[in-house]
């Protein structure tokens, strides 16, 4: 136990003193490549500011969160971007994890938090077997609103952003409805863009060829099943009951943001699982599908749906975008 606080808090001191200050990350992007701790394991993270110093000028935090191909770096190249365009970049702090796949987890550094390839990070699973202790993806997230939350660290922070695409927006969704509440952290903000499949509040999906919702007759295809709806969830999601976490979703400030040129059925990396196949051919039917699903059977809620024309499955594109930077930047 002493050894593995002990890794932490080296870990800890890492991360602080490894991220560069702000000014440099548009120079070189590798410069604000840090380290943070996890239960004991190191993750990489991509920060404008060392994330557990002291940040008084810091009104807004955007925590980017990174798709399919693992590729963190270019996403916190996006929120860089973003927060440049919209002229916040001296008060705003912006973060970017990355959550590893690896073929062979064995061959990651010692103390490091990985993932089997084609495991399910997006959907809060535990980290591979091969390494010790076992994390869920969600603590992850956790682990970075925590300073945040610190009032001593973060005084003036008014808003903290979450915001991911494509599988980063399949882990966000289902985070919303199951994360607790971080005391002391302010308003947040959930942007879940062009997620291949959502978590449904109960077992009604899209009747194909309608508006309308039905619960599809009982199959092999188990389309409630977790990831997708409650049944079989893991421990992480069983904290709290499922009508517990449903209040609690729907209160949240939850953006979706779909493109509207997002409609290819063929799309690589499409989820074409039957659980996710049921809930509509693409990825722009299926969120706002989901989003029509909210306003049917979940009203009030605190969610709206946004789209973004002209633009397919592309982060830069879509956290760009008028609508995009409205959704992260707009009061």
């Amino acid at each position: 136990m002493m050894l593995r606080s002990s890794l932490a808090a080296l870990l800890l001191l890492a991360a602080q003193t490894s991220v560069a200050a702000a000014a440099d990350c548009s120079k070189k992007v590798e410069l604000c490549r840090g380290q943070i701790a996890v239960e004991g394991l190191s993750a990489t993270l991509y920060a404008t500011l060392p994330l557990r110093d002291a940040h008084p000028e810091i009104r807004r935090a955007l925590v980017i969160i990174h798709g399919t191909d693992g590729n963190a770096e270019s996403y916190f190249n996006t929120g860089l971007t973003a927060t440049a365009r919209s002229g916040h970049a001296a008060d705003t702090i912006v973060i970017a994890p990355h959550f590893a796949e690896l073929a062979d987890p064995k061959s990651a550094p010692k103390g490091s938090l990985v993932w089997d390839r084609r495991s399910n990070w997006r959907f809060g699973e535990l980290s591979s077997a091969a390494i010790s202790p076992r994390v869920h993806a969600f603590a992850v997230l956790d682990e970075i609103l925590s300073p945040l939350a610190d009032r001593a660290l973060y005084p003036n922070l008014e808003r903290v952003i979450l915001a991911a695409h494509s599988a980063g927006a399949q882990y966000l969704q289902r985070y919303a409805v199951a994360s607790r509440d971080t005391p002391g952290l302010p308003p947040v903000t959930y942007i879940v863009a062009n997620p291949s499949s959502l978590l449904y509040l109960d077992a009604r999906r899209p009747v194909s060829g309608s508006a309308e919702f039905a619960v599809p007759p009982p199959s092999k295809c188990e389309t409630n099943r977790y990831g997708y709806g409650f049944e079989r969830s893991n421990a992480y999601m069983k904290r709290d009951t499922a009508e517990t976490e449903i209040a609690r979703y729907r209160t949240r400030r939850v953006i979706y943001l779909a493109g509207e040129a997002d409609t290819d059925p063929n799309a690589a990396n499409l989820s074409k699982t039957c659980q996710a196949m049921a809930q509509g051919p693409m990825r722009f039917a299926r969120l706002t599908a989901f989003s029509h699903f909210m306003d049917a059977y979940y009203a009030p809620h605190n969610h709206r749906l946004v789209t973004v024309p002209g633009v397919g499955h592309s982060a830069g594109r879509m956290f760009t975008s008028p609508q995009g930077l409205a959704a992260l930047f707009g009061e």
